[in-house]
């Protein structure tokens, strides 16, 4: 590869390498993601390596993804997603309180729509971080009572319940777990 081009890929976000950089962020992302389920409802795994090459032979890709988790762990309350929303630490409170215009729940409806998932008929769990925090975004109406925040926005014609992802670790527990 010459100079040229070199920094005509650098700039290039619409294919080839820059896709490629990014798929391989958001399979990193994913493998993040199912870790901090696992710990966060208290799971303790000894052996990551049974998963990892449970989801090789499922799913052809090397880290835990999203799939795999989907397709094994059937007994999780939601179907797991996630992705980076970008511009989600430019919300101010008063964003919050838009019913039409409500950034944070238009984002998540966009990113979840990207997973094929309509959030007024599916039951899942959009994992995303604002700045260093993990937050998820889930259709989860019974929980286990435990002390957290949460923050629940009526749109359109769903309720989102959004709060950080420690907080639903501990309410939803191990009990979908089974090995």
């Amino acid at each position: 590869m010459d100079r040229e081009n070199f920094f005509d890929n650098l700039r290039d976000d619409s294919g080839g390498p820059a896709e490629l950089l990014r798929a391989r962020r958001q399979l990193a992302y994913e493998e993040r993601v199912i870790k901090r389920v696992f710990s966060e409802c208290g799971i303790k795994i000894n052996g990551w390596g049974r998963f990892a090459n449970q989801c090789r032979d499922m799913t052809g890709q090397d880290k835990l993804n999203f799939n795999w988790f989907n397709s094994v762990f059937t007994h999780f309350p939601g179907t797991l997603c996630g992705r980076r929303i970008p511009g989600l630490f430019k919300l101010q409170l008063v964003d919050l309180f838009k019913p039409r215009q409500n950034r944070l729940a238009r984002a998540v409806v966009k990113a979840l729509r990207g997973y094929n998932l309509e959030p007024q008929s599916s039951s899942f769990v959009l994992v995303f971080p604002v700045v260093r925090t993990s937050f998820c975004a889930h259709s989860m109406t019974r929980l286990k009572a435990s002390n957290r925040i949460s923050l629940q926005l009526a749109y359109e014609d769903f309720t989102l319940t959004i709060e950080p992802t420690a907080g639903f670790g501990r309410a939803i527990g191990s009990d979908w777990f089974e090995t």
